[in-house]
């Protein structure tokens, strides 16, 4: 049961998807005398997984196994679906906050299986085969990136802005 927020906090840097996002507008709820970060973190990487599908750049090692983890795949599991060994998905999880080097080829097919795993949505698919192989070309340059998770101040029922941000090498 979610209380009316005391106030909201500009930014708070989280680790708890497993991967670090910057969460913005969080809102503070009293406990007891304890101030509380009222974030729901089911519907907040359930939003987050479905940004990262579609993600301008390259994904990082770090984003490939909160994607995994989230479909509920072993390391085995993710390498038989993309064609490529498990020692591969480990290497690319390694990788960290880096980008993983995979294959455009095998990225989108990663993608295009997140997709059909996620929301089954065709139109998702749709727009990831044009990203990589129908339209212009994504940006392929190895960049690191910051994903940012905007919540509303109106409450989780609004849905969370996600957006990715290229960090300085």
């Amino acid at each position: 049961m979610s209380k009316k927020p005391k106030k909201y906090l500009k930014e708070y840097h989280s680790k708890e998807l497993g991967i670090n996002v910057i969460i913005q507008n969080v809102p503070v709820i009293d406990i007891e005398g304890h101030e509380v970060y009222d974030i729901d973190f089911d519907k907040v990487g359930e939003i987050f997984f479905a940004h990262l599908i579609l993600k301008p750049h390259a994904l990082t090692g770090a984003e490939v196994r909160f994607m995994r983890l989230f479909m509920g795949l072993t390391i085995e599991a993710l390498a038989n679906c993309l064609h490529v060994t498990h020692p591969t998905v480990i290497s690319w999880e390694k990788c960290g906050e880096d980008p993983t080097k995979m294959t455009d080829t095998t990225e989108a097919m990663l993608r295009i299986y997140a997709a059909r795993h996620g929301a089954k949505d065709y139109e998702l698919i749709q727009q990831i085969l044009e990203k990589f192989f129908i339209g212009p070309k994504k940006d392929t340059t190895l960049k690191k990136s910051q994903a940012i998770i905007e919540l509303s101040p109106y409450g989780i029922k609004d849905l969370p802005k996600v957006k990715f941000t290229s960090l300085p090498r």
